[in-house]
């Protein structure tokens, strides 16, 4: 589905392009004069632990620092692949091949998740050249403290790997620097701004075990000009990988483990191995029937032994392939051959179980695109102008093991289905020979998943971001301000999925359009007239606004100038979460007796989850400070206030110190 962007956001996006037009105006003007002094280059400083310029407090700050050389020679494609290189980054949860299911509840597609210390998704604050990053639109459930909450987090994929100078790694908590969120740490990733040259690149990986291709394009260009007052650059890559099922490879093709265990080890037969899913298209089946006549209990469930019985004691059967072992125990009227390839036996043999690997990728076809833009330039008297434009775009399409029903509200096989081997007198598959009432046996689906078709998700997810801001000198004092739009958009529909409602109904036709359970998800059992597509879209939305102002010398002490920093931030987030209807409760199931399920949707194997939108507002006030006490001792004092339209205010302070008593000890607290 298509969402144009609100009014709201086009407003950001003019306002922003009428700065830099309004710029790169003045600098054709000034060209005109030809009387600007060089561009001179500014020493390289590190923002992430200070926001104070040239500060000299780094004993104090537990930054890492990855260089741009590092990051070439790691040969990384994505930002999630350079995460997982730093030692400081703890398990990402939001990966595409973490989970077997991978459901509509789950942040998909190309995505990753930042969790600097092992502290938790969402704890992290991540910027880019020194300012916030939009989150990911897409949140997931995960377990923290114990109990289940909703997390979100930016995405690392959204920033490009190549046009970066370094990364900058805070580890400590930075609330009172730049925000409540900032709680495990920043990350800070920082792109080159005064880049010349021109490089091209392409890259092509195979391998050998199994059949994926990657393919990478990139292109750096930066041009001077104007005297060197002015640099323009651009930084774009493409890349294409092929996707990867768990089926390409022998050792991961069976979901079930246990094979893989040696003889004599103590966790031979664990079952903890065994990874595949009782419920497969071979089911297990319920009797259903009303209390006549006696023989059938006061449930309808048979509950008297009979040599003609149709199942066993208890009105249960299960299904198995035709030639399963399981078809030839003998009992009461079994096995039965039901046609379609399978038969029916007694129940209480061990359910047929699923290979969920049969159709999962463990990676999908993926297309990723990002283009960064900047255009610096430095007016008469000092003042810096830069100007950043950054899009990202990913297609993903990804394969799923198939749906399975709910055991809380099973589906119900009608006594006229067309297909039901226990139909009444004259239905064309009504099995011979045995006591089943006229107008035969309804039955209850237990056990049972559609594998008929994979579940096939197509997501596309695009994020923009536009800055304007200015640099200048005033006194003694170093001001800066800007101002930043960026939105980002997931677009998540998945195929092959199983409406509640129309597959009800498909059980209960007496025509051969009916829909058949009893073939082992042969390839006419007519799924299709119950398959439906289900969308998320999600939205998130971020506009900035700051200006600070710092010296790193207000006074000097014995051991060094005392720098300061004050400022102040207004920011406004915002997000979306729109769900198909079949999920968000507008189109609910109700089942074959006439009740609604309010905990279990239309779609199987999906609980329901409303739509959900918000937003807030953020004002900040924050100062800073850095002290050289001593020449072996730095102090850094921060303070913040927040309100936020939502949850109200906010004060906190930090003090943080860095003492090196001899060269090869740093005790920081």
């Amino acid at each position: 589905m298509s969402h144009p962007i609100s009014s709201a956001g086009a407003r950001a996006v003019k306002g922003i392009l009428a700065l830099a037009i309004g710029q790169i105006l003045a600098i054709g003007a000034a060209d005109a004069q030809g009387t600007r002094p060089r561009i001179t280059e500014l020493e390289e400083v590190v923002v992430t632990g200070s926001q104070i310029r040239g500060a000299q407090i780094n004993e104090a700050l537990p930054v890492s620092i990855v260089s741009s050389e590092t990051i070439e020679a790691l040969g990384v494609n994505s930002g999630d692949e350079l995460l997982g290189f730093l030692p400081e980054q703890g398990v990402n949860s939001m990966n595409e091949a973490g989970t077997n299911a991978g459901g509509v509840n789950s942040a998909r597609g190309d995505v990753g998740a930042y969790n600097l210390r092992g502290i938790g998704t969402g704890n992290t604050l991540v910027l880019l050249n020194g300012r916030r990053v939009v989150n990911n639109p897409s949140y997931q459930t995960e377990e923290v403290g114990g109990s289940f909450v909703p997390v979100n987090t930016a995405n690392p994929n959204m920033l490009p790997v190549y046009g970066i100078d370094r990364m900058e790694v805070l580890k400590d908590g930075a609330s009172p620097i730049y925000g409540a969120d900032a709680v495990a740490g920043v990350i800070n990733t920082v792109l080159r701004t005064d880049f010349e040259g021109f490089n091209i690149g392409l890259r092509y990986s195979d391998y050998e075990n199994i059949p994926r291709n990657d393919e990478t394009a990139y292109l750096e260009y930066g041009q001077f000009f104007n005297d060197r007052r002015t640099n323009i650059g651009v930084f774009a890559s493409y890349y294409a990988r092929d996707r990867v099922r768990a089926a390409d490879d022998p050792r991961w093709a069976n979901s079930d483990f246990m094979y893989r265990i040696p003889a004599g080890s103590p966790f031979e037969g664990d079952t903890a191995f065994r990874n595949d899913s009782a419920n497969s298209s071979y089911g297990q089946y319920d009797v259903v029937r009303t209390p006549i006549p006696t023989t059938w209990g006061l449930r309808g469930i048979y509950t008297e032994p009979s040599p003609d019985a149709p199942t066993a004691n208890h009105g249960e059967f299960e299904t198995f392939p035709s030639g399963d072992p399981r078809c030839s125990t003998a009992g009461y009227a079994w096995p039965q051959p039901l046609g379609y390839g399978a038969c029916g036996a007694i129940d209480g043999q061990g359910t047929y179980r699923y290979n969920l690997n049969e159709w999962r990728d463990v990676y999908s076809d993926l297309k990723r695109s990002n283009v960064f833009v900047y255009l610096n330039h430095q007016f008469e008297g000092g003042t810096e102008s830069f100007t950043e434009l950054s899009y990202y775009k990913a297609d993903t399409n990804a394969l799923r093991d198939p749906s399975s029903p709910l055991g809380a509200a099973p589906l119900r096989v009608g006594a006229a289905n067309y297909w039901n081997p226990f139909g009444p007198i004259g239905s064309p598959n009504r099995l011979p020979g045995l006591s089943i009432p006229p107008e035969g046996l309804e039955l209850n689906m237990d056990n049972y998943r559609f594998t008929e078709r994979p579940r096939v998700v197509d997501n596309i997810s695009e994020s923009w971001r536009l800055l304007q801001g200015f640099r200048w000198t005033k006194g003694d004092w170093d001001w800066e301000s800007a101002v930043l739009w960026s939105r980002a958009t997931q677009d998540d529909i998945t195929h092959n999925r199983v409406s509640n409602t129309l597959m009800q109904a498909a059980l209960l036709d007496p025509t051969p359009e009916a829909y058949n359970p009893f073939c082992g998800g042969c390839a006419d059992s007519n799924i299709e007239r119950a398959l439906v597509d289900v969308y998320r879209y999600d939205e998130t939305d971020l506009k900035l606004f700051d200006i600070k102002a710092s010296r790193n010398d207000v006074f000097k002490m014995p051991a060094g100038p005392v720098g300061l920093l004050a400022g102040l931030e207004w920011r406004q987030e915002k997000f979306l979460d729109d769900r198909d209807p079949r999920l968000d409760g507008t189109i609910t199931w109700t089942g074959w007796d006439g009740v609604t399920f309010p905990f279990v949707s239309d779609v199987v194997q999906s609980s329901p989850s409303p739509d959900s939108s918000g937003s807030r507002e953020v004002a900040s006030l924050f100062t800073e400070a850095q002290v050289p006490v001593l020449d072996n001792l730095d102090l850094q004092l921060a303070l913040r206030y927040e309100d936020l339209s939502d949850v109200g205010d906010t004060t906190v302070g930090k003090v943080a110190f860095g003492w090196r008593p001899f060269e090869r000890l740093l005790i920081r607290g």
